[in-house]
């Protein structure tokens, strides 16, 4: 399985600098994000399917359940995307 990710941006920012838009954006090179308040808590939560070469192949990431904000969900899922991604490249 290959993880498909589109071309870089070239305005890169440091991931606590970003907005919400701009986290969004950013995920959408990866895959499908979701941000949403899940359960009666009302605390965010952002989740993504990445982009995969492989048919009937699954790729999820996502952020904790009990984030304060949707940038916060959104920057914590972010940083376990490019941590996943650095992993994987490593391990091919």
């Amino acid at each position: 399985m290959w993880l498909v990710k589109k071309p870089e941006l070239t305005d890169a920012k440091r991931i606590p600098d970003m907005t919400l838009e701009e986290l969004l954006i950013a995920l959408l090179d990866y895959g499908k994000p979701k941000v949403g308040v899940y359960g009666s808590d009302e605390l965010w939560h952002c989740s993504i399917e990445m982009n995969t070469n492989t048919v009937g192949a699954e790729f999820k990431c996502r952020s904790d359940f009990s984030m304060q904000t949707p940038q916060a969900a959104a920057a914590q899922c972010y940083e376990r995307v490019l941590k996943a991604v650095e992993q994987y490249q490593k391990e091919r």
